[in-house]
């Protein structure tokens, strides 16, 4: 998903965050977009949809290399002010 969400090094990549980043003036629906990501990364995991899952922490999915949009977005509105 990262790749698809953000591309790869290259500054001319064609990413869904760089097309629709620029266009959005609310974080709401990337916060719903994330909270989904998170939850299936977690079912991924436990191949289970229950409360347990909560016990594969946030510091855990960034290790497995998760990026929160809502972070991403901020950093990417904060770099071109």
């Amino acid at each position: 998903m990262n790749r698809k969400f953000y591309g790869c090094e290259k500054e001319d990549d064609f990413t869904w965050s760089r097309w629709f980043f620029g266009n959005l003036n609310t974080d709401k629906g990337l916060k719903e977009i994330d909270a989904y990501m998170q939850e299936y990364i977690r079912y991924t995991v436990t191949g289970r949809h229950y409360k347990g899952n909560y016990r594969i922490k946030y510091d855990k999915l960034k290790q497995w290399g998760y990026k929160s949009l809502v972070h991403e977005y901020y950093k990417q509105k904060n770099e071109s002010v």
